[in-house]
């Protein structure tokens, strides 16, 4: 992670080499399950004081999640599993999120080992339903402010040899909070905002801002 004052950052890539006691190699994560990817997330989180294992003030601070793709779902199981974290995030931001599911992830049901388990997970099922459906009730319980951005161009599937919009519009729409379709970007470059003036940057900008408004400690 990346630390600057009173505000923290922490990276949630996958490790390399043997940076991480436990999952010490890339082909670790292959086996993975969503379950088992969010509790390693967790981990990382509590490691890195995010959330708040305790009442003193460093661990007190609010938190902001933006999430990318599958991260998404990652960052509402682990909120829907950890009622302290949930209590201390303020606001949400995803990127091309896959809200109900990916009928991408079904198409790569064929390529197994090739594709990850939890990747494999993603494509659409009666679960990612009820579990945006909880996290939407949370959300709603815990005053916590949503933001959502879909793709709007297709993107090269190398494994199908073709394109396709991996998060189409229907999926990528949570159902609650501010949806925003960008115009012509992929799911690869959904997430990155070219200039500040970019809708991107400042709906993001001002969701964060919302939500820490009046932030009290959790």
């Amino acid at each position: 992670g990346i630390f600057h004052e009173r505000r923290k950052f922490v990276s949630l890539r996958e490790p390399e080499g043997d940076e991480s006691p436990g999952v010490s190699a890339r082909k670790e994560f292959t086996f993975m399950t969503l379950a088992d990817l969010s509790a390693y997330v967790a981990e990382r989180l509590r490691l890195s004081r995010v959330g708040g294992q305790t009442e003193t003030e460093d661990d007190a601070r609010p938190v902001v999640f933006v999430a990318h793709s599958m991260g998404g779902a990652l960052v509402k199981m682990l909120l829907l599993d950890d009622p302290a974290l949930l209590r201390r995030t303020r606001a949400v931001i995803f990127f091309g999120v896959p809200h109900v599911g990916s009928p991408l992830a079904g198409n790569l049901m064929f390529l197994y080992p090739a594709v990850s388990r939890y990747a494999r997970e993603m494509r659409k099922t009666p679960f990612h339903q009820r579990l945006n459906e909880e996290f939407r009730k949370c959300c709603e319980q815990h005053d916590i402010s949503v933001l959502s951005f879909g793709e709007s161009l297709p993107t090269d599937v190398p494994y199908l040899q073709t394109k396709m919009l991996i998060v189409p519009p229907a999926t990528a729409h949570p159902g609650y909070g501010p949806f925003y379709q960008i115009p012509g970007a992929s799911h690869v470059d959904v997430c990155k905002p070219p200039t500040f003036d970019d809708v991107r940057y400042r709906f993001t900008r001002d969701t964060i801002l919302q939500g820490l408004a009046g932030w009290q400690g959790g």
